[in-house]
């Protein structure tokens, strides 16, 4: 029943019940109707005779009274019931067709793109503005929800009245909107547009238009056997609108040139070390780009230019630019990391760049005053020299005041199980008995993620326990103690593997700087298989060729196991000039090459770990385009100490920077580069027909600008409720003009 009036009653149910309520004039008449006692009077007689003329006159009166009351009853749930009717089978004079538009306006930084007469959303613009205008001009009650793609949980207009009193608020507001920097997420849009699109409505006919420049990345991006998310976003939308309209308000396809990358060419950036950044300029057009003007600005400095002679068409090259940072000085206190701020941008103009956002990419990263190196000493000594890290610790980093570029914090093996190595990149572990499972994890873990790990025997290890418990981080086992207890006899070491970035400098006559070296007594490690994967980088000169030092990469990080102490127990090595320069070339050559950027794109969140160890939970996040704000750190769900700084959803490209305040009072600035999704420089179209057979038998339309305009009223409804109310007032009224009438001609 009720779908059989679904299809011309907005409310079917209310008509159903309105219909069992005609039976009440009925009851009412049949109850007056009661028969009485009847007595026979003589003196009635001829009155009865009089009755029986007038009878059939006076029921036909009271069913024609009834008719009417009836018919008022049904009427009026017929209105409540808001019957229509489609627009196409509607007389002209008899329209009462109102809409409720809902747009969703593609509001992504492609849609700023230069075109002869403005850009896609200057297009989108205006016809939102002709669309508001005409709904007003014709008053009839149509009503419009604005959704940006960049914001859709936050409406513009949401369900507004278009009218001569609106009209002018709403066409202020639209001349100030403007492109976003925030990249289309077409497969969130569903979820988020759920609210609005699903909500009950009093208009009869809802409108949804996509106003977008159907780029072939967003709209093409499906494959043979699926549809791209956009479409497949439309489709769900048009199963709630009586039209759904894809409006293409593109109409050039420009070419451009964007920059995709700025990154250092190696892990860490360190205070006095040049630094070599490679800018990425890629050409997405058509053609051929010549002669590219590239600038590099580090924080307010004054740019530094350079030219890339040609891009090809859809290829990438890059250019390199160097910056050393300065060195901090002689500071009284331990100098804290400063904040790096580099920006690269393209001096180029349309027809060959058409699209100016992507013309800048920012960078954010920290200058570290030394490379951060743990150094855990298994055998502490109070007297000088004694310490098993006492070479060690100052081959690298000397005493005096000139930097080495290493930052070493010396601990005990009971400390390390405190220790946060979270912003740790090299870790020594000298002579340990043993380790706790609880560490031995939490270092394989910091290794995969990046970190370099040494491991240097001495007489008081445990080798049962690193042979048993240590197989999934180091390379290979230890078997035995070999050599000359009385020092009479000696070894030396000899490189296996002279493309290791530790042996750089032991080239030609360098190599005697390790072939001098005396080595009278080592660990025998276990020669790892060939499948293994890992390398052998130094060997004795021992009659078996053992090795001394064997590399694993593990993950992002590798895992370096010595066969040799790190003090001058065993070896002359400390005394050896060469000892300072192994150790400074391994120690670096343990931070990866590729650093794990942090940069990130509009929209994405960000997350910075804090250790409270360290810092104070409160902190202040100032944005590119505003005031610092606010932000209090919240605590991990395994309870730990490292706490984590979030953002949700940065609006804005450009660099980020938190403002850390350190326990002992000082602060420290770390900055988070947000730019734009790479994806947006893909200006090329897609083919309207391609994305009609898309949809397929969706009831969705594709139009190009003004087109969306036409056939309007195609599949809409135009509603009787106020024919249906004039007919229940003069039904009201002719039932009253014939109850009076009847009542007079009674008397």
């Amino acid at each position: 029943m009720e779908s059989l009036l679904g299809g011309w009653l907005v409310n079917p149910v209310l008509l159903a019940a309105g219909s069992l309520l005609v039976s009440a004039p009925i009851i009412i008449h049949l109850l007056s109707q009661r028969r009485n006692r009847t007595l026979d009077w003589a003196a009635m007689e001829f009155l009865i005779q009089a009755e029986q003329r007038n009878r059939r006159r006076i029921q036909l009166e009271e069913l024609l009274l009834l008719a009417l009351r009836c018919l008022a009853v049904l009427l009026a749930a017929l209105l409540v019931a808001r019957p229509y009717w489609p627009s196409r089978w509607t007389p002209t004079w008899l329209n009462a067709e109102r809409r409720e538009h809902i747009v969703v306006l593609d509001d992504s930084p492609s849609m700023a793109a230069t075109e002869s007469d403005g850009s896609p959303f200057i297009t989108a613009r205006r016809l939102i503005e002709r669309l508001v205008t005409e709904s007003a001009t014709n008053a009839t009650g149509d009503s419009l929800t604005l959704i940006r793609t960049s914001q859709p949980d936050r409406p513009v207009f949401n369900d507004l009245t278009l009218d001569s009193g609106t009209a002018a608020t709403v066409l202020e507001e639209l001349s100030r909107l403007t492109p976003s920097d925030v990249a289309c997420r077409w497969d969130r849009l569903p979820s988020e547009l759920q609210p609005l699109v699903g909500r009950r409505s009093d208009k009869l006919n809802r409108s949804v238009a996509v106003l977008t420049d159907l780029r072939r990345v967003d709209w093409s991006a499906g494959g043979e056997d699926a549809a791209s998310p956009v479409v497949t976003m439309v489709r769900e939308l048009s199963l709630k609108a009586t039209r759904t309209v894809v409006v293409d308000t593109a109409q050039e396809e420009p070419s451009n040139l964007a920059i995709l990358e700025v990154l250092p060419d190696q892990g860490l950036l360190l205070a006095g070390s040049p630094v070599r950044f490679q800018v990425a300029v890629k050409n997405f057009g058509t053609q051929a780009a010549s002669q590219v003007p590239v600038q590099f600005l580090v924080g307010g400095s004054l740019p530094v230019s350079a030219t890339i002679p040609v891009i090809a068409p859809g290829s990438t090259e890059t250019i390199p630019f160097s910056y050393t940072p300065p060195l901090a000085g002689s500071p009284a206190e331990e100098p804290l990391p400063e904040l790096l701020e580099i920006r690269a941008q393209l001096d180029v103009r349309p027809p060959v760049d058409g699209l100016a956002s992507d013309n800048r990419r920012d960078f954010a990263g920290q200058v570290l005053p030394g490379i951060p190196t743990l150094v855990i000493d298994g055998d502490p000594s109070t007297e000088y020299g004694q310490r098993e890290t006492f070479f060690l610790q100052r081959a690298l980093q000397p005493p005096g005041p000139y930097t080495s570029g290493v930052n070493v914090t010396t601990l005990t093996d009971a400390e390390l199980d405190q220790q946060p190595l979270g912003a740790v990149h090299a870790v020594h572990l000298c002579n340990l008995y043993q380790l706790s499972e609880s560490r031995r994890a939490a270092l394989e873990q910091w290794v995969t993620a990046g970190g370099g790990l040494v491991v240097w025997p001495g007489g008081q290890i445990d080798e049962r326990h690193y042979n048993a418990d240590w197989q999934s981080l180091l390379p290979t086992t230890f078997s035995q103690i070999n050599g000359d207890e009385t020092e009479a006899n000696w070894v030396s070491f000899q490189a296996a593997a002279t493309d290791h970035p530790a042996l750089g400098v032991f080239q030609k006559d360098a190599a005697a700087l390790l072939g001098s070296t005396k080595i009278f007594r080592w660990w025998e490690l276990a020669e790892p298989t060939a499948d293994s994967g890992h390398r052998v980088v130094l060997r004795f000169t021992d009659a078996d060729r053992t090795a001394a030092m064997i590399e694993r990469r593990l993950g992002r990080g590798r895992v370096v196991q010595m066969a040799v102490p790190a003090d001058s127990d065993w070896t002359d090595w400390p005394e050896n000039a060469g000892y300072v320069i192994f150790l400074q070339e391994l120690t670096r050559s343990l931070v990866p090459a590729a650093p794990a950027t942090a940069d990130r794109t509009v929209g994405e969140p960000l997350d910075l770990p804090l250790d409270v160890r360290s810092y104070r939970a409160e902190a202040l996040l100032t944005p590119p385009d505003g005031e610092p704000l606010g932000k209090i750190a919240m605590a991990g769900d395994d309870g730990g100490p490292l706490w984590r700084l979030r953002e949700d959803n940065p609006q804005v490209r450009g660099v980020y920077v938190w403002t850390l305040t350190r326990l002992d009072g000082r602060t420290e600035r770390r900055g988070e580069a947000v730019n734009l999704a790479p994806q947006e420089s893909d200006l090329r179209r897609a083919d309207g027909d391609a994305v009609r057979t898309d949809f397929g038998d969706a009831n969705v339309e594709v139009a190009f600008g003004d087109e969306w305009f036409a056939a309007k009223s195609d599949g809409g409804h135009n509603e009787l409720w106020w024919w249906v109310l004039v007919g229940l007032t003069g039904v009201l009224f002719a039932e009253q003009g014939l109850a009076g009438w009847i009542s007079r001609s009674r008397r």
